[in-house]
């Protein structure tokens, strides 16, 4: 999940009015009189120094925001519901806050709660990063989504396999998925994915899914539970960069990885190939050396 420095990193804006509550009459001042589209709300880490976000008005410049607030505050954040014009949402957003009464948002980077809203009719919204999503059914079907919905990541969830995964995600990542087992739903995107990454989601152990996502041009599968082959990459003519570290291919053949441009793993005893056999070792190793010549 995202903090606001790579969340304004991302913006091609000038530099943001920040709210920290410690001077709210000059903030505000600054929030008024700067032409800015974003405010960063940042609470200092060791003090509480805002009760609520009503100071916000009908800033029709501002269309993004991100909350960071001291650790176990949560305040009240209906003030956001003022700037009707946002297009991207971050960070400690109050449980209950409803993201649907933004038709123009188009970016989400929030924490998941029961009775999370209803999105599907927010139709620009295309990027969107979720954080503790534990639903009881251990599936996406609690989730109501655009269908082109195209960045999709999920941090620290519950999930069991992708059912219920909007039809349309170019890029899927999955993080601390403790629970996930296998990748069945992942197929309702086989004709957009380009780019699949899942990391630490040691329970995995079905991958057959991956197969039918012929586009995948991308695939990152960190710390995963062991993968039976990967032979299954012939099928993905597609497949440029593919990396497993720290997690092991069974039967130990590496053979099919020797088409792929960028290639990164793990060595293990009982596979047929070093990492150091590989184009894309050398390309690292000279960057990793300081040469970044081609």
């Amino acid at each position: 999940m995202e903090d606001s420095f790579s969340f304004l990193s991302s913006s091609n804006s000038s530099m943001p009015v920040i709210i920290t509550g410690r001077d709210l009459a000059f903030e505000i001042n600054q929030l008024e009189t700067r032409d800015v589209d974003t405010v960063v709300v940042r609470e200092p880490f060791d003090e509480r120094t805002l009760g609520d976000l009503n100071f916000l008005k009908g800033y029709h410049h501002i269309k993004k925001i991100w909350v960071t607030l001291a650790p176990g505050h949560e305040i009240d954040c209906s003030g956001i519901y003022n700037l009707g014009g946002l297009e991207e949402i971050g960070g400690d957003i109050a449980s209950g806050f409803d993201y649907s009464r933004f038709p123009a948002l188009k970016s989400l980077r929030v924490s998941w709660w029961k009775g999370f809203p209803d999105l599907s009719r927010n139709k620009e919204l295309k990027h969107l990063m979720l954080r503790s999503f534990n639903p009881k059914s251990r599936s996406l079907t609690e989730l109501s989504l655009p269908d082109d919905i195209a960045f999709f990541e999920l941090d620290f969830s519950n999930i069991s396999d992708l059912t219920g995964l909007p039809a349309g995600v170019v890029d899927l990542g999955l993080a601390y998925c403790r629970n996930l087992q296998g990748l069945r739903g992942l197929e309702r995107s086989r004709q957009t994915l380009r780019s699949f990454i899942v990391q630490n989601c040691r329970a995995l152990s079905d991958y057959g899914a991956l197969e039918e996502c012929l586009k995948l041009e991308k695939i990152i599968l960190d710390k995963c539970g062991e993968l039976p082959s990967v032979g299954w990459t012939e099928q993905l003519e597609e497949l440029k960069h593919f990396t497993f570290a720290d997690t092991h291919v069974a039967d130990g053949n590496l053979d099919p990885l020797f088409r792929i441009p960028y290639v990164y793993f793990t060595n293990a005893s009982d596979y047929n190939h070093r990492m150091k056999d590989f184009d894309s070792y050398r390309w690292y190793d000279r960057i990793g050396k300081g040469d970044t010549a081609t």
